[in-house]
């Protein structure tokens, strides 16, 4: 799945993938570069309440 980076640096994470992975609003990821790929993990669930 492919998608555009903003003029502000932002992606949207497609609505199937957040609900395969299971991210919620809120949780922190982080990109890890490997070679040529680029890896997504999550690390944690940040609360702004």
């Amino acid at each position: 799945m492919k998608v555009k980076v903003t003029s502000k640096g932002q992606v949207t994470i497609p609505k199937e993938i957040r609900d395969k992975l299971g991210i919620r609003p809120g949780e922190g990821l982080a990109f890890e570069e490997k070679m040529a790929y680029s890896i997504l993990k999550i690390f944690e669930k940040i609360s702004f309440r």
